[in-house]
Order: C-alpha cells, then sequence, then structure tokens
C-alpha cells in the first residue's frame, strides 16, 4: 500500500446511511456487524446529522438530497444503484425494469455526489432473477449485493477510483400507489410483473368493479415437500429443474501444502469448465487430538493406518490462504465456497463473502454447525455419505427448523475412491423425493461414467475432486480427476 493511502488501513470509519424506514435497513445494520467484526469501525446512521468524520460512507436507499458539506465528512462516499447508469437513474429502478419484463438487473457501486447518481462509476454487476420473485425476495437479493459490494470495495487494498458515467442517460419517475391498480379485463399472466413488483402495505395491488375498489394481497405459496425451494442460486447460477448441471471442483488437500498450486488447481478448474471451486475450512486441532490410539488411526482405503491428526494436518487449507483462492475465483469467474468444520469457520467464511456452504459428511449430524450454517440465509449443500436414513432426516429436520430453505442433498459413499457398484444412483432421486430437496452426486469413483449416469438420473449438482495430476504424493489425488476427464 502506498504511504498516501495509509488512511485506507483498519481500523477505518465507516457510515452505513439509510435516511428513511427503508427495507434495506436490516442489511445495512448486518453489514454494521460485519465490518465491525473485521476490525473496522462502522455506525448505522438514521439521518445526515449522525454522519461523522471518517474514512467512507455507503448511502442506501437514501431519499434526500445529500449536501456537498455532509459528503466533505469522509474521504469517500458511495451508493448503489439497480441500472447500467447512465440509463435508469431517478426512482425505484429495481421495480420498473421489472415491469419492462427484464430479469437480469444491472447494479452500480458509484461515487456519491450531490447529484445522488450522477458520480463515476467503481463497480458494474448485475443481479439475475428467475422470473417469479415477489418483491421482497428482489430486496433480499439487493440487499446481498449491497453488503457483497460494500465488502468488495473495503476489501481492495487501495480505495478504488470510479469511471465517469458515459452514454445516453435516462430517468425513472416516482412510483405511486396508484401505480398498482390492476385491469380487472386482462389476464394475470399478461400482468404478472405487476403483482410482482407490488407492496402489499404501501402500495397493495387493486381493481376497480361494479363501483368498488378491491385490494389484493400478493403472497407466494411454498409448494416444495418440507418447505425446501426446488431451484437454488449460487452465485450467478441456478441449480435445480430447468438447468444445466452445476459442476464443483473440490480441491480437498491436492495443494500439497502449496498455496502455488492451490492457484494452478483453480485455474485449471475455471478452464474445464467448473461452475464452483470448494476448499475445505478447518485445522487438524479443530477436528481432532494428536493421539495414535486405534481409535485416532484410519483403517483401510487410501490412508489406512495413518492417523486422523496427521491427514488433516497434510491435507488442510490454511486460513489466511481463503482471501487469495476467493479473489482469485473473482478473477476467474467462478464461484468459491468451503466446507467450514467448525462454528467459528462459518463466520470466515461468512466475511469472505461466500455465496454457499458446504456441510462435509463427517458433519452432517453436527446439528449445532447444520444451525450456524442455516442461519446464514445461504444455499447449504450437505453430503450424507456417513449417516443412515434417520439421521438424514433428524438433519434435514434441523435445516428447515432453523430456517433454510435452499437445500441441496447429495448422495455420498464415503469411500476414496469408491468402486461403482457400490454407488447406487437410485438413492438419489430417493432422497430428493423423501425430503423434498434439490437432487446431487458427491462422486469418488475413477472415471465420469458414474458422474453422467448420476446428471442422466436427476442430478442437478456434481461434486468431483480435483487434481492436476493423480500420480502425485499427497492425501487425495489417487480419488480425484484430472483436467482431461474433468473437462468431458
Amino acid at each position: 500500500m502506498s504511504a498516501e493511502n495509509n488512511w485506507w488501513r483498519r481500523p477505518r470509519r465507516i457510515s452505513v446511511v439509510v435516511d428513511n424506514p427503508s427495507w434495506v435497513v436490516p442489511y445495512c445494520l448486518e453489514l454494521v456487524e460485519r465490518l465491525n467484526a473485521l476490525g473496522d469501525r462502522a455506525k448505522f446512521c438514521a439521518t445526515h446529522d449522525e454522519i461523522e468524520e471518517g474514512e467512507a460512507a455507503f448511502y442506501y436507499g437514501c431519499v434526500k438530497i445529500t449536501p456537498p458539506d455532509v459528503l466533505a465528512r469522509n474521504r469517500r462516499n458511495l451508493v448503489l444503484h439497480a441500472s447500467a447508469l447512465p440509463a435508469g437513474r431517478g426512482f425505484s429502478p429495481l421495480t420498473w425494469q421489472v415491469l419492462e419484463g427484464r430479469n437480469d438487473i444491472p447494479l452500480c457501486l458509484l461515487e456519491a455526489t450531490e447529484g445522488v447518481d450522477e458520480g463515476p462509476v467503481v463497480y458494474r454487476g448485475s443481479m439475475v432473477l428467475e422470473g417469479h420473485e415477489l418483491l421482497d425476495e428482489m430486496h433480499q437479493r439487493m440487499g446481498r449485493a449491497h453488503i457483497d459490494m460494500a465488502l468488495r470495495y473495503l476489501d481492495a487494498d487501495a480505495p478504488p477510483v470510479g469511471e465517469p458515467q458515459q452514454g445516453e442517460g435516462s430517468v425513472y419517475p416516482r412510483r405511486y400507489p396508484k401505480d398498482s391498480r390492476l385491469d380487472p379485463a386482462a389476464t394475470l399472466e399478461a400482468q404478472f410483473d405487476l403483482l410482482r413488483t407490488v407492496d402489499n402495505a404501501k402500495y397493495p395491488a387493486f381493481f376497480e368493479l361494479r363501483g368498488h375498489r378491491y385490494d389484493l394481497a400478493v403472497e407466494k405459496a411454498d409448494e416444495s415437500e418440507g418447505g425446501f425451494q426446488p431451484v437454488i442460486r449460487i452465485g450467478e447460477r441456478f441449480v435445480g429443474p430447468g438447468h444445466p448441471p452445476y459442476v464443483v471442483a473440490e480441491l480437498s488437500g491436492n495443494h500439497n501444502g502449496d498455496l502455488g498450486r492451490a492457484m494452478e488447481l483453480m485455474d485449471a478448474a475455471a478452464g474445464a469448465g467448473a461452475d464452483a471451486v470448494k476448499l475445505q475450512t478447518y485445522t487438524a486441532d479443530t477436528l481432532t487430538i494428536k493421539h495414535d490410539g486405534p481409535d485416532f488411526r484410519i483403517k483401510g482405503g487410501l490412508w489406512d493406518g495413518r492417523t486422523l491428526y496427521d491427514l488433516y494436518e497434510e491435507a488442510h487449507t490454511p486460513w489466511d490462504w481463503h482471501k487469495a483462492l476467493f479473489e482469485r475465483g473473482r478473477e476467474l469467474g467462478i464461484e468459491v465456497f468451503s466446507s467450514p468444520f467448525d462454528e467459528t469457520a462459518v463466520d470466515f467464511l461468512e466475511d469472505l463473502g461466500a455465496p454457499a456452504h458446504k456441510i462435509a459428511s463427517f458433519e452432517m449430524t453436527d446439528h449445532a454447525l447444520l444451525r450456524k450454517a442455516a442461519a446464514t440465509k445461504k444455499p447449504l449443500v450437505v453430503s450424507t455419505g456417513m449417516a443412515n436414513e434417520r439421521e438424514i432426516g433428524e438433519s434435514v429436520e434441523v435445516l428447515g427448523a432453523a430456517g433454510s430453505r435452499e437445500v441441496i442433498l447429495l448422495h455420498c459413499v464415503s469411500g476414496y475412491p469408491t468402486e461403482p457398484k457400490d454407488i447406487n444412483l437410485l438413492t438419489m432421486p430417493e432422497l430428493a423425493r423423501r425430503f423434498g430437496t434439490v437432487p446431487g452426486l458427491s462422486d469418488h469413483t475413477h472415471g465420469t461414467a458414474v458422474s453422467v449416469a448420476a446428471v442422466a438420473k436427476g442430478a442437478r449438482i456434481v461434486e468431483r475432486h480435483f487434481t492436476l495430476d493423480r500420480g502425485m504424493e499427497g492425501p487425495d489425488h489417487a480419488a480425484s480427476l484430472e483436467y482431461d476427464d474433468f473437462k468431458r
């Protein structure tokens, strides 16, 4: 970091500003909490008067013009806008774009000026909707975008600089309650996007007929068994019926303790077509004790005779690598998430902005860990390799009771490698039918035949261990796929 940017070091004084009672307030409070946990000094501000002098201020959902003297209190002032600026300035751009039939919603993080949405753009991104979400679900996506873009900005080594807006501008008008009026002579299909964007409390959908006005409350019925969603979004990809299989490259311990090799694995996985790279977040000391008794030695398989502690010590991915690996994933355009093996690992991964969490087979019956992961409201990918039918049912019940609605159950046999005759792919659709979750496979067999057959049987996600060379020394290479096989 250059000397002129020394002020950018933690702890930084950060204001998170919402000047009206808005849906975005809970997400702003969460952002404040996460920034303080990372070592900054963040403060939530409900008025401009509460904004203090500091390094950065984020303005979310503000309706009042911010005067220059207020902006001058912070070195950097940022605002998130749901449009492709300069097109789409004005009011409620998310709502207006959905009413226009758009489901790929552009996002901008820009430097705040007195003109609110006229400043230089720092980051551009997008939020992809499926076309069925109601307003509260759209707000949930937007809230996550608020947090992720702010963390990305503050995670930079130096404060990013925006570029001036270019191109033809446009302005959305203010939206009023009268704009939620339905035509009783038109079909619901023709007016569905209007129904999606109404606020049941502030401006409910309504129609007028035979001299009277009728208000409608629009809510989505949960049709999935057990309350789980049939289609799940991880990052920018949807996982479920009607979408291509989601392919995860598991790094496990195949980096052999070398960060450079871990980066090579990520580059190769992206080149081979992986949608995501998965890590494992633990240390030997968080999993076991250093003991060589018979209960602490592995019997059979690739690791026969080794102590648990020595295996975990060799295979673990150092926690101080994670930030660099997540950043490489963003550069490559693939998602990065991990298997947390204890509750502190969940918090650690949340601070890194993980789009999902994976529960490993050995941890599936750790109900405290399940509740912790479910509390993040992120998609959960759960392997079942060490659980019986009763234990799977109990764990699914724990997740549902803890509020998780996006759950993928992976059929898995915890053998390294697994013989194809032992895999029984019919278990996979049976898990989905019984528990109402998205089906998938964590495949430890040699070759690709079982993975291909699993997709034919309905797998929406396939996880494979990935290596640069199966002949390398290390704990997991022999049970992994190389680049050419992975790419098939």
